[in-house]
């Protein structure tokens, strides 16, 4: 039977890939196969339809028997592999959006199920290796699914931070913002070095580059703004509930060195050249997002901050 006698009884494109989606993650014993089948896809597969029909096969295989029990940790990284090439090696907008997405969820779910298991094990005594046990590839590999997923992230994104002004470091460095906006814990492990290189750069946009440092300087402060939206996106996830006492804004430690960089941005007198006026921009840009919330600075930190710039002919 051909599609097109599909179409004519009724039963579209949409309707096989849901009872697809359905089938390939009905137990938690088809996920070997439906992971290999779709990385097979995400490979290879010219169709960007197939690639992002891929991706829901994984984020529902994850949602459903969790990140470590379906990928375990092995198959977590070859899963980021795929979706880093997606998310940098595509040229497709829709694609992008949605390997982000993808990551994004299975960073949550990963970080949500390392939480799940730190409460339990906490109340339960840990078993320690016999005395002399040789070790073993597993042991390489300890560590929870969110650890080593975090760690090839960052291992291989970071570098893509220091570029900014290259469009394809820029896509890679936008795997971070996922991992920012995801969870408490993803956060906890890029955030800081994240916002620390942007402001190196900030600082001297022309160092160890050939690059314009007007146009890197631009682009360091645009990762930095979509730094910042992202830790106010995890801030309002984790206001979903209600906050332990004592918790507070991810960007509280980074909020004055924020408010201090791009400060002296917005003040700089750089001329009135189109390049300068977008920097400035820029800069006020991040200032905004950084008082939209409470707790990232305190009042007085925003008065100061607030009155050379409204003093200022910008």
């Amino acid at each position: 039977m051909t599609f097109e006698n599909l179409c004519q009884v009724g039963i579209t494109s949409e309707m096989l890939r849901e009872g697809l989606l359905e089938c390939m993650s009905s137990h938690l014993l088809m996920a070997p196969q439906a992971l290999d089948l779709v990385q097979g896809k995400l490979a290879s597969a010219d169709s960007a339809q197939a690639r992002m029909d891929s991706l829901d096969v994984i984020a529902t295989l994850a949602s459903r028997f969790g990140v470590s029990r379906c990928m375990g940790v092995r198959g977590v990284r070859q899963i980021w592999s795929l979706i880093r090439l997606q998310i940098v090696d595509t040229s497709e907008a829709d694609m992008q959006a949605r390997a982000r997405s993808c990551l994004r969820h299975l960073i949550r779910l990963a970080a949500e199920e390392e939480a799940e298991e730190d409460v339990s094990s906490s109340s339960a005594p840990s078993a320690a290796p016999p005395e002399g046990a040789a070790m073993a590839l597993d042991d390489l590999l300890a560590g929870s699914v969110l650890f080593h997923l975090m760690k090839q992230v960052k291992m291989q994104c970071m570098v893509d931070v220091k570029s900014p002004e290259e469009a394809r470091s820029r896509r890679g460095a936008s795997a971070l913002m996922c991992a920012i906006s995801a969870h408490p814990r993803a956060s906890a492990m890029v955030l800081g070095e994240v916002l620390q290189a942007l402001r190196d750069i900030v600082v001297a946009p022309a160092k160890g580059t050939s690059a314009s440092p007007m146009v890197r300087l631009q682009a360091a402060l645009e990762v930095m703004l979509q730094a910042v939206m992202s830790a106010r996106s995890l801030w309002a996830y984790m206001n979903k509930e209600q906050l332990k006492p004592g918790t507070t804004h991810p960007l509280a430690p980074h909020g004055r060195e924020l408010v201090e960089c791009a400060a002296s941005v917005a003040l700089y007198p750089g001329g009135e050249s189109d390049e300068s006026g977008n920097v400035k921009l820029a800069a006020l840009d991040i200032l905004t997002e950084l008082v939209m919330d409470e707790g990232i600075v305190d009042r007085d930190q925003e008065r100061k901050a607030a009155a050379p710039i409204l003093a200022s002919p910008l």
